[in-house]
């Protein structure tokens, strides 16, 4: 790809070719590719994830240069650590923001930051203390903390993203004239290279479908879905892939029937995608549902003859 780009070998595609792959046709997604702008440097990549790994390739679209990323863990925080140490090393141009300065904040203080906070329809971040640091439980993944830079503004280590968080207006005033905000936070406006998101502070019994899912409360859960499908049928919380992912998440913590049900509402909302059922037939055949698994599996090779897992793993359950 870069060879192509440079000029300096087409044996494979054109540089005309590539050079649309590596363009942004959608917000920061080009041919195959992510694309990211720091500065005036482009690069462009992509990672990948499969149970009990995580992976990511970025490469400088200009310069040749680039790195390859692999770890042993469903946790792949640590990807984005190692891109900027190599980054830091070899001077990759203008990858690396701009150094902060971390504030110290006491823990009664950070006591007010607690709380839970709605990222979107399926998603909360829960914000509690740990040993005078800030530390945030994202719903269904793992857990990061939270950097002061000032009393109203946070960052972490492992991505290029601000929480700002906003006190209630009756609040505010504490904060004129150089005194601290005080009181209830409202939200949090978590800012990034691709726009912000505002997140709105919830209850502690409002739950999210993933949280009910986990509470064992399946059908409220399920319905949950339906309704966000409905209402916003294109959010990133019904995709295909991350019902795909949330239910192999419940599938390791063995809540088999609470995977099932995600696995099967998958196949309600996307009946012509062949993972889908894949998948089901694989949860099925670990809850001892041989028949079912059996069923589905088919289906998935009537839809996607290339298969191979799902071949294999019909052979075995039919004896064959």
């Amino acid at each position: 790809m870069q060879l192509s780009l440079g000029g300096r070998s087409n044996k494979v595609l054109t540089k005309e070719s590539v050079e649309k792959m590596t363009t942004s046709v959608l917000e920061n997604v080009g041919l195959g590719f992510f694309i990211e702008k720091h500065g005036n440097a482009f690069y462009f990549g992509h990672d990948g994830a499969d149970e009990g790994f995580r992976a990511e390739m970025l490469v400088s679209k200009d310069k040749g240069y680039g790195v390859v990323v692999m770890a042993n863990s469903d946790n792949g925080q640590i990807l984005r650590e190692v891109i900027r140490g190599v980054a830091r090393e070899y001077g990759w141009d203008e990858f690396l923001p701009a150094p902060y300065e971390i504030t110290s904040l006491d823990s009664a203080k950070l006591e007010g930051y607690t709380g839970r906070f709605q990222v979107n329809p399926d998603r909360v971040l829960t914000l509690t203390t740990e040993k005078a640091k800030l530390i945030a439980h994202p719903t269904g993944d793992p857990q990061f903390e939270l950097l002061p830079i000032s009393e109203t503004t946070f960052i972490r280590r492992d991505a290029n993203l601000k929480y700002q968080f906003t006190w209630s207006a009756a609040n505010k005033s504490a904060a004129i004239g150089g005194g601290s905000p005080t009181g209830t936070i409202e939200s949090i406006q978590i800012i990034g290279g691709g726009g912000s998101i505002n997140a709105k502070r919830i209850s502690a019994d409002t739950l999210v479908p993933f949280e009910l899912l986990l509470s064992g409360k399946i059908s409220e859960a399920i319905e949950g879905y339906r309704t966000i499908k409905k209402d916003k049928p294109a959010n990133a919380s019904v995709t295909e892939d991350r019902i795909n992912n949330l239910g192999y998440t419940l599938m390791r913590q063995k809540k088999l029937p609470e995977a099932i049900a995600l696995f099967k509402l998958n196949v309600e909302f996307y009946p012509n995608a062949w993972n889908v059922y894949d998948s089901l037939a694989e949860a099925y055949m670990t809850n001892g549902e041989k028949d079912l698994a059996i069923a589905n599996y088919k289906k998935s090779l009537e839809l996607n003859p290339g298969n191979s897992n799902g071949a294999e793993m019909l052979k075995k359950l039919e004896g064959k």
